[in-house]
């Protein structure tokens, strides 16, 4: 493809400008641009116009009032609409580089570029004009080519749109207590080490509704004591931030004769807990040995915290409700739903600041900041 481009001296500095863009179209050898400074000295300027417009392409005229007030552009405008209208393969647009009277010439029906009445000036941003310009001339070199937004615009529509997905499932997150409400209790089946020689399972009420006489135990094997040790008669339920919860609301259940060896020791430990109304919150069940625990033997322990009366005396359990926490519970949690509420918090402010920030940039006009 042959590009022609002409142009008015006095925007020398736009067409350079422009060329930054329109020289990548040369690179991969397809394109071949042309303009009056390629012309050598004591060749025929008009002469080698004639030649470069009857092999051209494609033909630029970059317009501004200078360049209708010049009578050499004007002519050379001229001959480049009559040849491209005796070829009609041969396409011809105008570049408004600044505000003109191309409406009293005969090139204002032709395509123009980088919108029509909208010239390169009159962006916020003159490089997104240059942008825009590089683009509708790909379009009229290859018809199936699709307008690509600036790379920088792009990567604030791309961070915007991450944010906005973000944004969504935070929404998603806050307002899953109304959409899929939990209730009753939740126990994390993996124990954590609350001291050398003791462990606790993370319990957590879901909702304030009141539940009375939940039997929660702790179960082993009789060969288990020789690789954990014994247990120890100090287990107890609390809650977090209250002190005087488990005084109140809890008491230790026996288990049956048949979790006890012959030197008087319990293979389970059992409690009984009434949960009043307003106890939403995390709990703790710790268990005690009789010696240090190894942090690599606390898989072992997993899922031995239950709820029911398997080994305890106890007539019944109020064992509705309660179940193993699962990866989603972890978002009803108070603390979680905070930093959740917090992040929509960045996210709103941070997507603002960005639709800002592209829709000053991409803003074609100057009044476009006022719609």
């Amino acid at each position: 493809m042959n590009l022609v481009i002409l142009y008015e001296n006095h925007d020398l500095a736009m067409r350079k400008s422009l060329d930054r863009y329109l020289t990548q179209l040369s690179k991969n050898g397809d394109t071949c641009i042309w303009n009056d400074e390629q012309v050598l000295p004591g060749e025929a300027t008009e002469v080698i116009l004639d030649r470069q417009l009857a092999n051209a392409d494609v033909v630029l005229l970059l317009v501004s009032q200078d360049f209708w007030a010049s009578e050499t552009c004007y002519r050379q405008a001229m001959t480049a609409l009559e040849v491209c209208r005796k070829y009609p393969k041969k396409k011809i647009a105008t570049v408004l580089l600044r505000p003109s009277s191309i409406e009293d010439t005969p090139f204002h029906e032709i395509d123009q570029l980088p919108a029509r009445n909208v010239c390169i000036t009159d962006y916020k941003d003159p490089e997104q004009g240059y942008w825009d310009t590089y683009q509708g001339v790909k379009k009229i070199i290859y018809p199936r080519y699709r307008y690509k937004k600036r790379p920088k615009i792009a990567a604030l529509q791309a961070a915007a749109l991450g944010a906005g997905i973000l944004l969504l499932w935070c929404a998603f997150v806050l307002l899953l207590p109304v959409i899929d409400p939990q209730e009753g209790l939740r126990i994390m089946p993996e124990p954590v080490l609350a001291g050398p020689d003791s462990l606790s399972y993370r319990i957590f009420k879901l909702d304030n509704a009141a539940q009375q006489g939940v039997v929660l135990y702790f179960s082993m094997e009789p060969s288990d004591t020789a690789r954990y040790g014994h247990l120890q008669p100090q287990t107890c339920l609390e809650k977090q931030g209250d002190e005087n919860w488990w005084k109140n609301q809890t008491f230790w259940v026996m288990p049956y004769e048949t979790q006890v060896d012959s030197a008087g020791n319990f293979f389970s430990q059992c409690i009984s807990a009434d949960f009043n109304k307003n106890d939403a919150g995390e709990y703790r069940y710790s268990v005690k040995f009789d010696k240090p625990l190894d942090k690599g033997l606390l898989p072992g322990f997993a899922d031995r915290l239950r709820c029911g009366i398997t080994p305890c005396t106890s007539s019944e359990a109020n064992c509705e409700n309660v179940a193993a926490f699962s990866f989603r519970h972890h978002f009803y949690l108070p603390d979680v739903r905070f930093y959740f509420a917090m992040l929509s918090f960045v996210l709103i402010t941070m997507i603002t600041i960005l639709l800002f920030t592209t829709r000053k940039i991409s803003s074609h006009v100057k009044n476009s900041g006022n719609n």
